[in-house]
């Protein structure tokens, strides 16, 4: 009910506030900034681009950002900006493989500011007076007046871009900035964009965490805009400060009732008298309204009750809650589900202090594992038991796993499936996909449309032993690239095609008609079963020798029909240039004349002909297997031409051989021209144009089961795996700072997995140019015109399995790379995968990879200048040395904190494995090879490999040692020492260091008889390796040591080539292609030597005390070999593997 009866003694206990004004003038004589350079090139870039489409975001955030200017002053401007730009690309960092939907307006965004450079830096506090405005400067006046101990207050502005300023400007400024303990807050509503630049969505978290300090006094100032000014409960406050002027009363009314202490003050900032007069008539307006509702009664609810909700964490779009005492089971779950390690126990651990009054405040150490920032968490308060104390510490060490996005919605450890688009973590093995794009059918289409243009395109076919021919391929399309791939006679001579771009041919309709009858006449020669009737001649792609008219007016008229082979011999012109041979009827197969001579008295019964039959082969895209040639087979070997002698019923073609010869190779030619076709639309409409200058590669990468060249794709698919693989952990290692290894590895199987791949191949719609019909020579027809004038009945749809999706996208990003590099590569994978980013790699250029990084540690560690030398390499950031030789065991008391090697070793993995690719693809007798390929890098990257190599990298150091019986001799003996690399390792494992230590000193035979088996230049040494056991983290720190270069050094992969090359990983490669080293591993070897068939081992042990492992053996169910007494399973089985591939060896040798 509004009070009436009882209004005076409301009034008595009512503390109204006293309004004050505080008047200032925008021109108050003192000079001003001028306007921010960061503000001009955003908009001169926002201008720029003449889609308003894509700059919308970006010029709505340049409009806010010259409203602060005007308001607030340049500084405020300037930091508004940067913020925001900083905000903005970690957003958009954090959650690149997340938003799979891609915004063309952010990725616009993002891109511009990243070109732009490091914008976020400037001062963190304004320099000068000039750098703020009046209103700004009387603010700080105003705070400076207000402090004392019992000060609680409220500031309202207009614009939540002024939230952040304001609370940043009061905690920097040096009148200000020890005075005030700040909070801000903004509402809840319209929470849609706030992912946009200029949107800061980190105020929007711990908002309530604000209310809450606020009541327990931790905060004592709040800005917020008008969420505060209803529907929530706060704690009655001192003073209100508007500094937005209220435009009406209801405002005016609710700001100055958050003042409810005794003697409180609301301030207002009016620029001039007008907007005084306005104040007194709003208080004016408020007194009649006053009278007014004392005659009328109304209902006034309860004001809600927000719950303490610091004692516990709540996910209000799931539910989830979780309470203090139940934190400490569910920290304990997340440990236990980081990456598991030998000698690495992942709990936590917590400390706890005592107060003098007996209360206790807990610490959890969080294993080093994690980033540095969540490695050691403080409870918030004391509590009067240690129980409580650890409650404490395990709930804020669980919000802050949740505020590094570590623990999902359901406030469990976050797997892929929750960082990930549902859709693509789907286990869909097979798609339905459209029928591909068909160029032929296109350029059917164009011949029936009116006022067509006809483009002829030069085709060169170079035969090895014969001359050039040329012919003329005429089709209403144009192709505007040269095309060039090879046909394979046969296993010793290859046919090099090239097409020349085409140019705008004049023809009428007589000449078109003319063209017609010289394709016909063309292709007859050779496939004339295929021609239905003679009449027929609407063929999509016509092939002439001359596009001039009169000239195949005279072709036709001396190349038509056939003579009898005596009167061809009576020709000088027909034996010169013979046509094909053939029998008295149509059906009899022709042959070839590859050389012929009469002798005298030149009579046809004389006459001594070497010929051959014409090749049946129709398909000249593959190579023939080795030794699969058969007499009458295409393109049949000397060896088994025959020599004819009669020829009374033989007959001649007039048109010469090299034409025919054409046709033969026309049904090639035309598929292959179709497909690089198809490859060139991809490239336009897809690949946003991109400039491939070998065409014959993105050709290859669009047909993973074809058999034209498999090998090759095969390989090109391995390039691209490669990349795929190293440009996501790059990414994911630079977006997500705080994640740890195993949640990164996760995350980067499933981007470049199978289903992954295959579902961005979907959304990019590159099923349209998946080629998997495979072409066969035997069932080629021609290509008509008429065939495509009815349209399909319906949509045809193709199944397609997930592993054929995924090779294609690997190979055209292997294609890209091998065609334009890596930069080609990494805007290529972009565009296909919307998961990786074009700013991928950023953060290292911007400084925001900088920040992350932990305070410096260079005084903390004397030994950091030997790693140096002995790695050859000075680094920038030292903290990146010390983290990749930290181990998960460690922990420093007293030291500054660095996470162990796990996330470093993620990274130089994928760094790693590319620097070893390009060694491979740049040697000077490199292998296409794929399995070559895979063999070589296996062996220089698997970890026993790495292991060996981190036991014997060292250098020589020279001690100085000094005469201890007489310690006032300044003279000192120089004594050469080795250093390992090994031996920097941190750790706090006592029984590691012991396992280090006892596996160094009994493998260090088994290194040098190793090394000498690397030098035997005939098979690797896997048996050899496999003997020495060893530990993971060895090979684990040469991976993390490569990726912390390749960080310090800018992404520079040359540092990462020198160390390899220093370390012996490169020179391994080279050894091992110069000397043709056989590196498969037994076991794929044995699979090779009998493919198809079952192979099992069966290891056992038996009672010997230093050698107890055994393996067998079957092939087939046939026990080969049983081999006993080896040190440990992995070996027993390397040398059972090894002992049945050189058995199986020796019985082919024999055969």
């Amino acid at each position: 009910m509004s009070p009436n009866r009882y209004y005076q003694q409301l009034l008595d206990s009512t503390n109204r506030p006293e309004v004050c004004v505080y008047r200032f003038s925008d021109d108050d004589g003192l000079p001003r900034s001028a306007e921010p350079r960061l503000l001009s090139w955003l908009r001169s870039h926002a201008e720029k681009c003449h889609d308003r489409s894509r700059t919308a975001q970006l010029r709505q955030f340049v409009q806010t950002s010259e409203a602060l200017y005007h308001e607030l002053g340049s500084w405020a401007a300037t930091e508004y900006i940067s913020t925001s730009i900083r905000h903005f690309k970690e957003h958009q960092r954090s959650h690149a493989e997340t938003e799979w939907c891609t915004s063309a307006v952010k990725d616009f965004t993002m891109q511009t500011l990243c070109e732009l450079g490091p914008l976020e830096q400037h001062p963190k506090s304004p320099t000068t007076p000039a750098d703020l405005s009046p209103k700004c400067r009387g603010l700080l006046e105003t705070l400076s007046r207000l402090v004392n101990r019992d000060f609680r207050g409220l500031i309202f502005v207009v614009r939540r871009a002024a939230v952040m300023i304001l609370k940043s400007l009061i905690e920097n400024h040096p009148d200000t900035k020890d005075n005030f303990r700040c909070g801000t807050f903004v509402g809840m509503s319209n929470t849609q964009g706030l992912t946009d630049l200029g949107k800061w969505h980190d105020i929007i978290r711990g908002q309530k965490e604000t209310l809450t300090k606020f009541r327990m006094n931790d905060l004592d100032l709040i800005i917020t805009t008008n969420a505060l000014e209803e529907g929530i409960d706060i704690p009655a406050c001192n003073t209100i400060i508007s500094f937005d002027r209220p435009l009406s009363l209801r405002p005016f009314v609710q700001r100055r009732g958050r003042a409810r202490q005794k003697q409180s003050t609301f301030i207002i900032f009016a620029n001039n008298n007008q907007e005084e007069e306005e104040l007194r008539e709003l208080i004016e307006l408020e007194d009649r309204l006053v009278q007014a509702y004392r005659d009328g009664t109304r209902a006034v609810p309860d004001p809600p009750c927000e719950a303490d909700s610091y004692l516990s964490l709540e996910v209000k779009d799931t539910g989830a809650r979780l309470g203090m005492l139940d934190a400490v089971n569910h920290l304990n779950t997340f440990c236990a589900k980081l990456l598991r390690q030998p000698y690495v126990i992942n709990r936590p651990l917590y400390n706890y202090q005592e107060s003098p009054d007996g209360r206790f405040r807990a610490t959890v150490l969080l294993p080093s594992a994690l980033h540095p920032s969540l490695q050691e968490i403080e409870g918030l308060c004391w509590w009067p038991s240690r129980k409580h104390a650890k409650a404490d510490a395990a709930l804020q060490a669980y919000k802050a796993l949740r505020a590094a996005g570590l623990v999902n919605d359901h406030l469990l450890p976050s797997k892929p499936s929750d960082l990930i688009e549902p859709a693509l973590l789907s286990c869909k093995a097979f798609h339905l996909l459209p029928e591909p794009f068909n160029p032929w059918a296109e350029a059917a289409a164009q011949w029936n449309t009116s006022g067509r243009s006809l483009y002829a395109h030069r085709l060169e076919i170079q035969i090895p032993g014969r001359n050039s021919l040329e012919l003329m391929m005429i089709i209403p399309l144009q192709i505007r690239k040269q095309i060039t791939f090879p046909l394979f006679l046969h296993d010793e001579t290859t046919i090099s095609v090239r097409l020349w771009p085409g140019s705008l041919v004049a023809t009428d309709h007589q000449n078109t008609l003319l063209y017609r009858r010289v394709t016909h006449l063309i292709l007859q020669s050779v496939h004339g079963y295929l021609l239905e009737t003679q009449d027929r001649t609407d063929f999509v792609a016509l092939f002439v020798p001359d596009a001039a008219p009169a000239a195949m007016q005279l072709f036709l008229e001396t190349c038509s029909g056939r003579l009898p082979i005596d009167e061809a011999l009576k020709s000088e012109k027909h034996t010169r240039a013979p046509g094909l041979l053939r029998g008295p009827t149509w059906s009899s197969y022709p042959w070839i004349i590859n050389s012929w001579h009469l002798e005298p008295p030149c009579t046809l019964q004389h006459l001594r002909a070497h010929i051959y039959p014409l090749p049946r082969r129709r398909n000249f895209l593959s190579r023939c297997p080795p030794g699969g040639l058969k007499p009458g087979n295409p393109a049949t070997d000397h060896k088994d031409r025959k020599t004819f002698s009669e020829g009374q019923e033989l007959t001649m073609d007039r048109l010469p051989l090299p034409w025919a010869l054409a046709a033969l190779y026309i049904p090639s030619i035309t598929h292959e021209i179709g497909i690089c076709m198809v490859a060139e639309r991809l490239r336009e409409q897809v690949l946003s144009g991109m400039a491939f200058r070998q065409m014959g590669l993105l050709s290859l990468a669009i047909r993973p089961t074809c058999s034209e060249r498999p090998d090759r794709f095969r390989s090109l698919a391995f390039v691209g795996a490669t990349f795929l693989k190293f440009i996501t952990s790059e990414q994911l290692f630079l977006h997500h700072p705080i994640w740890h290894q195993g949640l990164l590895s996760k995350l980067k199987e499933t981007v470049v997995s199978d289903q992954g791949l295959a579902r961005a191949a979907r959304m990019c719609r590159l099923g349209e140019f998946l080629i998997t019909r495979r072409f066969s020579g035997r069932k080629w027809k021609p290509t008509w015109i008429s065939s495509f004038l009815s349209p399909p009945s319906s949509m045809e749809s193709r199944k397609v399995s997930a592993r054929t999706l995924a090779e294609m996208v690997r190979a055209i990003v292997g294609a890209a790379y091998m065609d334009g590099g890596s930069k080609q590569a990494a805007t290529c994978a972009a565009t296909l995968v919307p998961a990786i980013k074009t700013w991928y790699a950023t953060a290292l250029s911007d400084g925001s990879f900088e920040e992350t990084r932990p305070n410096p540690v260079i005084s903390c560690f004397s030994t950091l200048g030997e790693m140096e030398q002995l790695l050859g390499y000075t680094f920038t950031d030292r903290s990146l040395l010390v983290e990749a030789l930290t181990h998960p065991s460690h922990y420093a008391s007293g030291m500054p904190r660095t996470a162990a090697y796990g996330r470093l070793s993620f990274l130089g993995d994928a760094v790693l494995e590319l620097v070893v690719t390009q060694t491979l693809l740049n040697a000077p007798n490199r292998t296409l090879d794929v399995d070559r390929l895979q063999s070589l890098r296996t062996a220089v990257t698997n970890n026993m490999f790495l292991m060996f190599l981190c036991l014997m990298f060292h250098m020589e150091v020279e001690t100085h040692v000094g005469d201890a019986t007489q310690p006032t001799l300044s003279r000192t003996e120089e004594t050469p020492d080795e250093v390992y690399l090994w031996t920097y390792l941190r750790l706090h494992s006592i029984e590691l260091t012991t396992a280090l230590v006892k596996f160094r000193s009994m493998s260090r035979r088994n290194c040098w008889r190793t090394q000498r088996a690397f030098l035997r230049k005939t098979q690797y040494p896997w048996v050899e390796l496999a003997a020495m056991g060893g530990h993971a983290v060895l090979g684990d720190i040469v991976k993390s040591v490569l990726g912390a270069v390749f960080l310090d050094s800018q992404a520079n992969l040359r540092d990462c080539r020198h160390l390899a090359d220093r370390m012996g990983i490169l020179p391994r490669v080279k050894q091992f292609l110069r000397d043709g080293v056989v590196t498969d591993h037994p076991k794929i070897l044995l699979q090779k030597l009998h493919p198809g068939t079952k192979i099992f081992y069966q290891g056992y042990t038996i009672p010997a005390p230093d050698k107890p492992f055994c393996c067998a053996v079957w092939v087939d169910d046939e026990k080969l070999v049983d081999i006993q007494g080896y040190p440990n399973r992995n070996v027993a089985m390397v040398s059972a593997s090894q002992v049945v591939a050189q058995l199986l060896q020796d019985r082919l040798k024999t055969r």
